[in-house]
């Protein structure tokens, strides 16, 4: 069965915003997410989207 983590454990993770990860869902650039009732499921093994790099580059200089 594969593992699935939340919008705030992938923002953590990936250190973004949550709001960020939430939009990338909605979009369908996370491959694999799927969304329950009025959750996003990530998949615990996705990868940080294209378009997140810069921003998660960005916040670790801003730190």
């Amino acid at each position: 069965m594969k593992s699935y983590i939340t919008i705030p454990e992938a923002a953590v993770k990936w250190g973004v915003s949550a709001q960020q990860v939430r939009t990338s869902c909605e979009k369908a650039r996370i491959s694999g997410v799927v969304r329950l009732s009025r959750r996003w499921l990530i998949p615990e093994d996705a990868v940080l989207p294209p378009e997140l790099e810069y921003a998660a580059i960005k916040c670790s200089i801003s730190a």
